[in-house]
C-alpha cells in the first residue's frame, strides 16, 4: 500500500538510527529520504529526529510518532491479512517470539501441522527470553509470543493460556525417587 511507505520508511530510520542507513536498506536516496521527514516535520510543526554527527535520535515526538505508525503498519497488516483471507489465499508471515524450550520442542510440530493445511504461510521465528519476547512484541517486531509467565501490560491481552506439565527428575536412589507422586513442597527441603 503506497499511502504507508513513508510510515515504512520512518519507522527504518528508528530502527536503525541512521537516515543513510535506513535509505540504504529501502532503496531510497539519504537526501530524498531526509526531505521527505523534514517535510512530514514542517507539517506537523515539531522535529521528529535530533540530527547528530553519527546518526539520528527519536525525539520525545518523534517516539510518539513512531509509536504511532507502528500501531498503523500492524493495523495495515491484520488489514490485509484479513482480505487475503477473505480471498482464501491465507499467505504470508508469522512473526514469533518465544523460549528456547519452546521453539525446539513445541514449536516446530504446530508450524508443521499449520502449514499442511496453509502452505503459503512462512513463520519467523526469534528465540528470546521473557523480557526480550516481550519488548518485542511491544515494539511490533513479532506478531505474538510464546511465554511461560503473560505479561501484565494494559495493551497486551493474552489469547490462549494452557496447562504446563511441570516433572521433576530424580536419580535412581533419591529418597523421593520411589514415591508415586511428588509435591514442589516435598523438594523444597532438598537442595
Amino acid at each position: 500500500m503506497r499511502h504507508l511507505r513513508f510510515l515504512r520508511y520512518m519507522d527504518e530510520v528508528a530502527r536503525t538510527r541512521s537516515i543513510r542507513g535506513a535509505a540504504a536498506k529501502l532503496n531510497v536516496t539519504p537526501s530524498a529520504l531526509n526531505r521527505r521527514i523534514m517535510d512530514m516535520e514542517d507539517e506537523l510543526g515539531v522535529k521528529l529526529l535530533e540530527r547528530r554527527p553519527r546518526g539520528v535520535a527519536l525525539t520525545a515526538a518523534g517516539e510518539v510518532f513512531v509509536n504511532y505508525i507502528r500501531e498503523q503498519l500492524n493495523d495495515a497488516e491484520r488489514m490485509r491479512s484479513q482480505l487475503e483471507d477473505m480471498k482464501g489465499l491465507r499467505r504470508g508471515t508469522v512473526r514469533i517470539a518465544c523460549s528456547q524450550a519452546l521453539a525446539h520442542d513445541f514449536l516446530p510440530e504446530q508450524i508443521a501441522a499449520f502449514r499442511q493445511r496453509h502452505p503459503l504461510m512462512s513463520f519467523d521465528v526469534n528465540v528470546a527470553d521473557h523480557e526480550n519476547a516481550i519488548a518485542l512484541l511491544v515494539n511490533y517486531d513479532v506478531d505474538l509470543i510464546l511465554v511461560f509467565r503473560p505479561p501484565f501490560i494494559a495493551r497486551l491481552r493474552p489469547l490462549m493460556t494452557l496447562p504446563q506439565r511441570v516433572v521433576a527428575l530424580l536419580p535412581a536412589d533419591h529418597p523421593l525417587a520411589a514415591r508415586p507422586s511428588v509435591r514442589l513442597a516435598d523438594c523444597a527441603s532438598y537442595p
